[in-house]
């Protein structure tokens, strides 16, 4: 398997980041936590697909902290296993391959518009039972983590975005160059 150390380097960033802006966490969180929010794998229907899942680490009463992976098309799997480990010793977070990657199903429809990746993140923190997450976002999963944050700015605690720049948005969304 061929490992590309500029990924490496942006999810060290990544991490890094994120650990500073979890570092002046807001008073804990007076809801009880759904089942959802326990640790180990989870496959549920959420926004009428079969998404995956899996919380691992520990809560500080914090946010959990959901990665947004890149793609369209890739997976949650190199950040967990290169970053992972590090978060996971004082952070709650969540891996989730989005529809149609990963280990999550592809939509019957076909429908993979922002929209609804939009509310397929906001249904995965419903399932998990908090008021907010915290999001870490790279690349195209960036692009998804600012849009989240535009369209549900009460349920986002903290983020951080990488490689999302506005000429790799219109590129998506139209094709060419911007």
């Amino acid at each position: 398997m061929y490992f590309n150390p500029k990924i490496g380097v942006f999810l060290l960033a990544a991490c890094g980041a994120l650990r500073l802006l979890t570092a002046t966490e807001s008073a804990p969180s007076k809801t009880t936590p759904h089942r959802s929010c326990e640790p180990g794998e989870h496959n549920e229907v959420l926004n009428g697909v079969r998404l995956y899942y899996r919380i691992a680490g520990r809560s500080r009463n914090a946010a959990p902290v959901v990665f947004l992976h890149g793609g369209p098309g890739y997976n949650s799997y190199s950040f967990a296993a290169l970053a992972g480990a590090s978060l996971e010793k004082s952070l709650q977070v969540v891996y989730f391959d989005q529809r149609g990657c990963g280990r999550s199903e592809r939509p019957w429809n076909q429908d993979y518009s922002m929209g609804v990746l939009v509310e397929d993140v906001e249904a995965l923190r419903i399932a998990v039972g908090v008021p907010q997450i915290a999001i870490i976002g790279h690349s195209f999963g960036g692009a998804l983590a600012l849009e989240y944050a535009a369209h549900y700015p009460e349920h986002v605690s903290r983020m951080s975005s990488w490689a999302a720049s506005p000429t790799d948005l219109h590129r998506f969304a139209f094709g060419g160059s911007a």
